[in-house]
């Protein structure tokens, strides 16, 4: 298709943020937004992910971010044809030291300042609610009724609908060569299909933005980092019409699950995480999955196993191995890059593409719109990494310690920010 020569905002990427930013966009009146997608809407890190969205956050103002999220969910689900697979079935975070019940209590406290509905259970009420639990060594869990999972592409491609009808130009199938500062101002982006000029560009490409900052001398700290889940035959208890389980979490064996039809869905965090090259990156086609590590999947599985014998006991029918972009800390990065105005960085979600991007989207929207930094999300400003590690060699190995750390209680920061608790899971 033919791109217009200028726009008020260029957007990089069709996954959720990008498509959610364009949707929030259009919903403020600013049409004169470009989104250009290499491939198709949906078809990177977006459409493999499991597609959980949680609002359990140490940090407030991200809490706030996540809960935007569920909000777009829930409107989308409400106003799209078909919907878009939003199941409100709650969540479960399991607790198995004295330690996390206080943590758990604390952040439902914090959160109930800005609307999150949570309780900390006790034992029994926990199996009541998670039958298949082996309860031996559970003291209790966070149980946040109103989270859930949504169909990410699904929900993908309505953001990006919602926007194109409103008037938005919506470019999929075009890849971008780079982006070049304009003289007097602005940038321009350079595509197979021609250029376009912007005062602002936004760049939400995921582990494929490392390929675009590289054309503005930027080193981007984000790597591809793999994370497999898989789905298992059907369990006999979840036939019959029994209401759907909620999604669960266990921090101690590091897997999060959710009921798949009448299967489980299962993601574990193993602590020997693969990152995937740069080669490899640029080599990945659209709806394309990578090769499953089965011995590797199977060590995490084995510690689920304890916390759910079903596991043991069912087959696998489907193993899902996809790559995202994660950062040094596991943590979305979004905003400028110190010294570049005008190109924001919306990437790096490190799972959280899902739980963090239709919320991510709208505040950034919001934020392009009044011409300030996004509103409650200094934390993920990539200035957190400016005078950090910049070598390859680091910054995958502190991305490998996120990973493998993922469901661990966070540390305050040496910077003085509290590092949000890094849950979401492929979504």
């Amino acid at each position: 298709m033919a791109l217009p020569t200028e726009a008020r905002v260029v957007v990089i990427g069709g996954g959720m943020a990008g498509c959610s930013l364009a949707y929030h966009l259009a919903r403020l009146g600013c049409t004169d937004v470009v989104l250009i997608e290499r491939d198709a809407v949906a078809s990177g890190a977006t459409w493999h992910a499991a597609g959980l969205c949680t609002q359990f956050n140490w940090s407030l103002a991200l809490t706030e971010v996540l809960r935007r999220s569920l909000a777009a969910y829930r409107e989308l689900e409400a106003t799209s044809p078909g919907g878009v697979g939003w199941r409100e079935v709650g969540s479960l975070r399991l607790a198995t030291t004295p330690a996390q019940l206080e943590e758990y209590a604390a952040v439902l406290d914090r959160g109930r300042a800005v609307g999150l509905d949570g309780v900390v259970l006790d034992p029994a009420a926990t199996l009541r609610r998670w039958p298949l639990l082996d309860p031996a060594g559970v003291l209790g869990a966070a149980h946040i009724p109103s989270e859930g999972y949504v169909d990410p592409g699904s929900a993908a491609r309505a953001f990006a609908g919602g926007a194109r009808a409103a008037g938005t130009t919506v470019a999929t199938g075009i890849p971008v060569r780079g982006i070049d500062a304009v003289p007097g101002g602005g940038w321009r982006v350079d595509t197979e299909a021609g250029a376009v000029r912007a005062p602002q560009v936004v760049v939400a490409c995921g582990q494929w933005s490392q390929q675009l900052a590289a054309t503005l001398g930027v080193p981007l700290p984000v790597v591809g980092m793999e994370h497999q889940h898989c789905l298992t035959a059907a369990v006999a208890s979840l036939r019959g019409g029994a209401a759907e389980l909620p999604v669960l979490r266990d921090p101690e064996a590091s897997f999060y699950v959710r009921q798949d039809q009448q299967g489980l869905l299962c993601g574990p965090f193993e602590p020997d995480p693969v990152v995937v090259g740069k080669t490899e990156i640029l080599a990945q086609g659209p709806f394309q999955l990578r090769s499953p590590d089965p011995l590797r999947l199977a060590r995490g599985l084995v510690a689920a196993a304890r916390r759910l014998p079903i596991l043991g006991q069912v087959g696998v029918r489907q193993v899902v191995a996809g790559s995202d972009a994660y950062t040094p800390d596991g943590l979305p990065l979004v905003g400028e890059w110190p010294g570049l105005d005008g190109v924001l960085w919306l990437t790096g979600m490190s799972l959280f593409g899902i739980a963090f991007g239709g919320g991510l989207g709208a505040v950034t929207a919001e934020a392009l719109l009044q011409g300030t930094t996004p509103a409650g999300v200094a934390e993920l400003a990539p200035d957190r990494f400016h005078k950090g590690p910049a070598d390859d060699a680091a910054v995958e190995d502190r991305a490998r310690h996120a990973y493998a750390t993922e469901y661990q209680a966070p540390a305050p920061a040496a910077s003085g920010r509290t590092a949000a608790i890094r849950d979401d899971a492929a979504g």
